[in-house]
């Protein structure tokens, strides 16, 4: 779980940053499990998850920051964000909630 990621102090950005998302992270108190969040609407880069106040930027941000794990938040578009974003994502973990 992502409790457990980050408390072997491991960097990691949700994926997406939409009102769906904005309730797992409620529901589910991971928050604090989370460094920032990056989503594809350039609208939503340079604010913050209502709430909680997570930082989203671009995916490209997960480049710059050396993040280690990806959570990819918005699972309705997991295969999507996946196809997208194959460079990215390499050599970094990925985990997806299991809602489906």
């Amino acid at each position: 779980n992502l409790q457990t990621l980050k408390s072997q102090k491991l960097k990691i950005a949700g994926y997406g940053a939409c009102a769906t998302v904005t309730t797992l992270i409620h529901q589910f108190n991971i928050a604090d499990s989370i460094d920032f969040l990056v989503d594809d609407n350039s609208a939503r880069h340079g604010t913050l998850s209502p709430g909680h106040h997570i930082p989203v930027f671009s995916p490209n941000s997960i480049e710059v920051e050396k993040v280690d794990v990806i959570a990819i938040l918005a699972w309705r578009f997991e295969d999507q964000i996946i196809a997208r974003n194959r460079g990215l994502f390499s050599n970094r973990q990925i985990v997806v909630p299991n809602l489906k």
